[in-house]
């Protein structure tokens, strides 16, 4: 109790470099996530070979609420710039650019919608080698920022081996394919669809296996394989079929073969299908909105028979809907995000990241502001302070058992006011 407590008082006197949460790094030459900060996207960094060279491709989906529409005549009005800086291990900036952009609707009550995306794609020529990725995306009309830092290895792509390009997860929308960095799928927002390149001199055809892995589990019924034409530098679209799929967290595993040789790369995505689950899934499902329900209507949803479940669970996500008039259900996207983003990063062995007290706090209250990381002090266990400027909260977490598993010491859990922000 003396640690905590000496620890309680030194939150405001310590100025620790601070992190952003919110990124999260997959196979080498790949990452992805959410930004932090003012401004709101969500990103995708691929490596693509090109004649020219090596490429990463920087894809990005913004929500037209996130940046400031102004008059213009008859219509409304927006700019907004993407910034993207690469560093070397030393610090030293080896690469970047900047892109701005425009964007014009006739009525104003459609920016609150939710379910307008302002998507598009850039690249960087770049060598390989280990790198930091600084992405920024600045509202010019109204200042407001947001940005993200990834660590990113670019692969050498060695002249006439067998090799693969980093995947591009995308959707179908208004009868075209945009990139879709948020990696959710079903309930809306169509089926998995992929685009990778494969890199071969060989005259032969390739092997390609895909599986769907759900909770480090494989499933038969989610694997296929084809093969492709005679090799060359091409690209390769795939959709895979997301309606029969279980809601939860999948990983992709696609594997190449051709001559002896075999290519690996394991990606994430998310499917939230409500009307495919199991009685387990179920379950879950409504022990996860605990955080924003209790008595007689979560004890309704526990107790649904099977044929009421999905009538119950739908019924339990218009009652929150702020905009019945539009497919997109804003709250529930955001609330199954979060659940989403907490299962990925703050699980362990001992429980899913939603139960534990970093996943309740960022379910509730979203991303942190700042985050003050002690991963290494002499005098305490690593602990971890997250700062939320604009409602004046901080929450204290402490690995106490030098597990991982990060405790709320301050407040108290059954302090913490649960409303959902």
């Amino acid at each position: 109790m003396k640690i905590i407590n000496t620890l309680i008082l030194l939150i405001g006197l310590n100025a620790s470099i601070l992190w952003a949460m919110g990124t999260r790094s997959s196979e080498p030459g790949q990452s992805f996530g959410l930004s932090q900060g003012a401004v709101r996207f969500y990103y995708q960094v691929t490596q693509f070979q090109t004649p020219e060279g090596t490429r990463a491709e920087i894809s990005y989906s913004l929500p037209y609420d996130q940046v400031q529409f102004v008059a213009y005549g008859q219509q409304f009005k927006a700019a907004y710039t993407f910034s993207v800086i690469v560093m070397d291990s030393r610090g030293g900036q080896v690469a970047g650019d900047s892109w701005e952009r425009e964007l014009t609707v006739d009525k104003y009550q459609e920016l609150q919608k939710g379910n307008y995306l302002a998507c598009d794609t850039f690249s960087l020529k770049i060598i390989p080698g280990k790198y930091k990725f600084l992405i920024i995306c600045t509202d010019n009309n109204s200042e407001r920022k947001g940005e993200s830092d990834i660590k990113i290895e670019i692969r050498n792509i060695l002249p006439g081996r067998l090799a693969i390009s980093g995947i591009r997860f995308q959707k179908r929308q208004d009868e075209k394919l945009i990139p879709w960095p948020k990696r959710q799928y079903g309930d809306g927002n169509g089926d998995i669809s992929l685009y990778y390149q494969i890199y071969s001199t060989r005259p032969e055809s390739i092997n390609t296996n895909y599986s769907l892995t759900r909770f480090g589990a494989a499933t038969p019924a989610w694997f296929f394989k084809e093969i492709l034409g005679p090799s060359g530098n091409s690209g390769v679209n795939k959709t895979i079929r997301s309606d029969s799929l279980l809601t939860g967290s999948y990983v992709l595993n696609l594997e190449v073969q051709q001559f002896g040789q075999t290519i690996t790369s394991g990606e994430s995505l998310y499917v939230r299908n409500s009307k495919f689950i199991t009685a387990k899934d179920y379950r879950e499902q409504v022990d996860q909105l605990g955080y924003i329900s209790r008595g007689r209507e979560l004890d309704s949803l526990r107790k649904a028979s099977p044929a009421l479940r999905e009538t119950l669970l739908l019924r339990f996500w218009q009652l929150r809907d702020p905009d019945t008039t539009t497919s997109v259900n804003e709250f529930r996207d955001t609330y199954y995000d979060r659940v989403n983003h907490a299962n990925e990063q703050f699980g362990s062995v001992f429980k899913p990241g939603w139960k534990s007290d970093m996943g309740m706090v960022y379910i509730l209250f979203g991303l942190a502001d700042e985050i003050e990381r002690h991963p290494f002090d002499l005098e305490y266990p690593a602990y971890e302070i997250w700062y939320y400027y604009s409602d004046g909260r901080r929450y204290v977490f402490m690995d106490r058992k030098g597990i991982g598993d990060y405790e709320l010491i301050y407040p108290k859990r059954e302090k913490v006011k649960w409303e959902f922000k």
